[in-house]
């Protein structure tokens, strides 16, 4: 009988890096990429139909990312058994895209490249991966965590603790990049003590690194600290760590994307709700046409091709930078706006399988905001389509059911600079900012019930509430046809 520390172990890889001095330079932060043959390697996503093929992109435009065709031919880090093999398989081919929507308008990325390596030479990575698939499993159950689970909890942390204790691991690449997934998970489901821990952990990595500059080899892992980072905020109220100085807020999207990204020209210049928009405050203003621009550029790109990884996280970053440094001094309907973008930004983002996150410092500042705003004072089309869009956006993307009861009847005194129809909502909608693969469907939930609040509201004129559910049958029969026109399109672009 095998005695249980007789069982040979597999030695583990360490990477070669250099402790002193700590730098950019100093720091192996990514070793090369596996040696897989390219057989076993297939596209996740096909190539898009309406895209020219480019040679110099590698295995041309790619949707999303590469994924191991099989991943039981693999040596990772650490033995762990075919039902978990599986789960990588799921994780890469399904559940990282249903968690970031944007992403369908990101063309693949060869820095993705270290993350499945770290699978092969960091069990802590690997496990951490593990867990959080197995997480997702026992919350699509509505069961609690699993035996599963917590196996997987208890060998990342093991494996964690020990990368720490490391010179050569601790402020690798890979110890950073499990730390930015157990805070990702821990936000994802509630837990804000952990996430405090894994914060504060990884700030204190960045800066042994040299600050968050030292991590633009690999944008990806840039992108996920300062998403770490941000998020904290939405959740605490807390200022971001970084990018504090010397933060310019002039408009930032040509110069990061060019002025024609992808060959088209998605600016849509000035405008009565950008007018109002700078009117309240510039700065608010300048990101405001970004967010706007970008949100052009997203609808048109969409059937043609893909945006440059790159340049998408450096204007991505750059507003939800400047949004949460920003202060407005009591101008509620600014600060409101300031608000409901960063929760318009959030739908882009982190989903669990289309669940939305739960961040409580944007959700209670945001009703306060609103509640706090006099609609009687806006008396602009502009100003009043603005506070409509504010409220739906509100309603999508931050508030849960309970926060109907004071915010419907908002949005019902807004009726007519929304629209008393769908189609007619959304086209005001789309005037502020709107993406129509990510928010119709939301939208049309929040306009339904509106209807039905107006609907159920005593009239004056005798007849008007029939006609509100007159309107309302008309919304059923319009919200199927964009659901159906959403699911056509979806299609017909995966295929």
């Amino acid at each position: 009988m095998r005695g249980k520390n007789t069982r040979a172990t597999r030695p583990r890889v360490v990477p070669n890096r250099d402790r002193a001095p700590i730098t950019t330079d100093s720091v192996q932060t990514s070793d090369p990429a596996p040696t897989v043959p390219q057989s076993t390697w297939s596209p996740l996503m096909i190539e898009d139909p309406a895209s020219p093929s480019d040679e110099d992109e590698p295995e041309g435009l790619l949707r999303l990312l590469r994924t191991p065709f099989d991943v039981f031919a693999c040596p990772f880090a650490d033995e762990i058994d075919s039902s978990s093999k599986e789960m990588l398989f799921e994780f890469y081919a399904i559940i990282k895209e249903a968690m970031y929507p944007v992403e369908w308008c990101v063309r693949f990325d060869a820095s993705k490249t270290p993350w499945f390596h770290w699978l092969l030479v960091d069990p802590a990575y690997l496990h951490s991966v593990l867990f959080t698939v197995a997480m997702l499993h026992d919350w699509l159950l509505g069961s609690k965590r699993s035996k599963k689970t917590n196996y997987h909890i208890c060998k990342s942390l093991n494996y964690l603790n020990e990368n720490i204790a490391s010179k050569e691991m601790a402020i690798a690449d890979s110890t950073v990049a499990t730390i930015v997934t157990m805070s990702m998970v821990a936000e994802m489901f509630g837990d804000h003590a952990a996430s405090a821990a894994h914060v504060a952990g990884l700030r204190q990595i960045v800066k042994l690194r040299g600050g968050i500059e030292s991590f633009r080899h690999n944008l990806q892992l840039f992108a996920k600290i300062c998403r770490v980072d941000i998020g904290w905020s939405l959740i605490t109220g807390e200022r971001p760590e970084y990018f504090s100085d010397n933060l310019s807020y002039e408009p930032a999207f040509a110069s990061t994307l060019g002025p024609s990204p992808g060959g088209v020209t998605p600016s849509q210049g000035p405008s009565p709700i950008r007018n109002f928009v700078e009117s309240l405050d510039l700065r608010l203003g300048y990101i405001f046409q970004d967010l706007q621009d970008f949100s052009a550029m997203v609808k048109i790109l969409f059937r043609k091709q893909k945006i440059d990884p790159i340049k998408f996280q450096q204007l991505m970053t750059s507003i939800q930078y400047r949004l949460l440094y920003l202060e407005l001094d009591n101008n509620t309907v600014a600060e409101a706006l300031r608000l409901a973008m960063l929760g318009f930004i959030a739908t882009l983002y982190l989903h669990i399988l289309g669940a939305r996150l739960r961040f409580v410092w944007l959700s209670n500042r945001l009703r306060e905001t609103l509640q706090a705003v006099d609609l009687s004072r806006a008396e602009t089309p502009s100003s009043r389509l603005l506070l409509a869009w504010i409220l739906v956006i509100g309603s999508t993307a931050v508030f849960d059911d309970n926060d109907d009861v004071w915010l419907l009847p908002k949005l019902a005194s807004l009726r007519n600079p929304l629209g008393t129809t769908w189609p007619k909502a959304k086209e005001n909608l789309a005037k502020v900012l709107w993406i129509d693969n990510i928010h119709d469907a939301k939208g049309v939930n929040v306009f339904e019930k509106l209807v039905l609040h107006v609907a159920q509201i005593p009239s004056a004129n005798e007849g008007a509430e029939s006609e509100d559910v007159d309107v309302l049958f008309e919304l059923s029969d319009q919200s199927y046809q964009v659901l159906h026109r959403m699911t056509a399109e979806k299609e017909r672009v995966s295929t």
